[in-house]
């Protein structure tokens, strides 16, 4: 048989199939389809929202005890504007704006890592709960809608195992997707078992102490590339290689500032990251930075970029008004203490608007608003700049 009939032929079978079923079973197709039609409409709302709800809440709590099997706590739970996060006790945070992320997230509390097998095994615990999550969600709706199909067709819990199977299906399909920097519990799972610098950007997101094991393989990752290759994941490192440097560290980190300092002087490389990742803000910890390290030329040409990639991404005025005046007031250039004390921070990033209804990071945004301490000048070394630029 020619190729091209093969379609035709599958999906004639699929229809004379259907038609046969649907004339044996007809009786059972009208108890189940009435069952569904009976329920009036206001209620189908109803139980739509509940369903939808329901399969989040279920997902993310599948995710928390898949940690809890491994011997890892979760430190907070997200469930659509429902956030449960853990200090001494469980409190609970209704925040509609978390709405925007359409579902839900689960942060484990990883313990330090001092050593190369700490981080397999955190790898490993984090890819049994990526993959577990999803299909609980699956084997649950299809045990659920089975089951309804069996026992319970003629009555309205019909319509409940339907929206429950309808989102199952949902979520699993968007667990196979990924786009800037965010991916699907499918993806992640058979990512991080292939991709070392992926799963060490992934357990690293969840680590509170940066000891000096996990700081120098950050280190190790930055010095291997150079900022013009930066992927999403060198980024993370980078990051909070930044974060250290400009509000902990004691000295100038020589390796961090040769690479802010190719990042500063060329705008192609500052542009990328910020129009490619939607990372603006990573411009503005690298101004911090040079500001510490008094590269004061430096800090004002990427000031003139920070300020066209804030107006690129089109913030509203007062987002853009906020992350200028702090900018300028952490650089000691104004004291705008009193706006930034009376002014709720602005989050561009998904991260950032979740972990900020948490009282342990507000305090550390709080802490961070006092003007950058810059180090001591001295003669610095500067690195081959082959392996920089």
């Amino acid at each position: 048989m020619k190729k091209r009939f093969k379609p035709i032929l599958i999906n004639a079978i699929i229809f004379i199939t259907a038609v046969v079923l649907f004339a044996i079973f007809r009786p059972y197709f009208h108890i189940l389809f009435g069952s569904y039609l009976k329920v009036p409409f206001y209620y189908h709302i109803l139980i739509f929202l509940a369903s939808y709800f329901i399969v989040v809440m279920l997902h993310e709590l599948a995710h928390a005890v898949a940690f809890l099997i491994k011997g890892i706590k979760p430190k907070m739970i997200l469930v659509l504007m429902f956030l449960f996060y853990k200090d001494t006790r469980w409190h609970l945070k209704i925040n509609p704006k978390l709405m925007v992320l359409g579902g839900g997230m689960v942060m484990p509390n990883f313990q330090a890592i001092h050593s190369q097998k700490d981080i397999d095994y955190l790898k490993k615990a984090t890819a049994f709960s990526l993959i577990t999550a999803p299909t609980f969600t699956v084997v649950f709706a299809s045990l659920l809608l089975l089951t309804n199909l069996i026992f319970f067709y003629d009555t309205p819990l019909t319509v409940f195992a339907f929206y429950i199977a309808l989102f199952s299906a949902f979520f699993t399909y968007t667990s196979t997707l990924s786009a800037q920097g965010i991916y699907g519990d499918f993806v992640a799972h058979k990512r991080i078992n292939t991709d070392p610098m992926f799963a060490l950007s992934i357990v690293t997101q969840f680590v509170d102490d940066l000891n000096p094991f996990l700081i120098d393989e950050m280190r190790k990752r930055l010095f291997e590339h150079i900022p013009s290759d930066f992927s999403i994941h060198l980024l993370n490192f980078y990051q909070v290689l930044l974060n250290k440097g400009i509000y902990e560290d004691s000295e100038i980190d020589e390796l961090l500032l040769e690479k802010t300092r190719v990042l500063a002087k060329s705008s192609v490389i500052g542009r990328r990251i910020a129009r490619q990742y939607q990372q603006p803000l990573i411009l503005q910890q690298a101004i911090l930075y040079l500001y510490r390290c008094q590269e004061d030329e430096l800090v004002d040409r990427l000031m003139v970029l920070f300020e066209a990639e804030l107006d690129r991404v089109k913030t509203k005025q007062p987002v853009k008004q906020y992350y200028m005046k702090q900018t300028n007031h952490l650089l000691n250039r104004i004291d705008a203490s009193e706006y930034l004390n009376d002014t709720r921070p602005f989050h561009l990033g998904l991260m950032d608007l979740i972990v900020s209804n948490i009282p342990e990071y507000q305090a550390d945004e709080k802490a961070h608003l006092k003007p950058i301490e810059r180090f001591e000048k001295k003669e610095m070394i500067h690195l081959d700049n082959e392996e920089l630029m």
